[in-house]
């Protein structure tokens, strides 16, 4: 139950932050963890990487979200 502000720490590579508090986010359930994991995905991309703001990044990861989910439909026959 983190009461600072939330962020990722690069070099410690965890995040800090109030995730029970991040449920009732008024941006969306978990908005700030997303948000953090951002700054991990751009940190271990490289130096200056903004790797999180690239369209195709985030096609590719909703279509392995989607893949994921027709695969789980799948195997329980749903």
């Amino acid at each position: 139950e983190y009461a600072g502000t939330a962020h990722y720490h690069p070099y410690q590579q965890h995040i800090q932050m109030h995730l029970r508090e991040d449920l009732d986010n008024p941006c969306g359930q978990l908005s700030t963890y997303f948000h953090e994991v951002g700054h991990a995905i751009d940190y271990h991309a490289g130096e200056d990487s903004c790797l999180s703001n690239d369209p195709q990044f985030r096609m590719n990861l909703l279509t392995d979200f989607e893949n994921c989910i027709l695969h789980i439909q799948h195997s329980y026959g749903c």
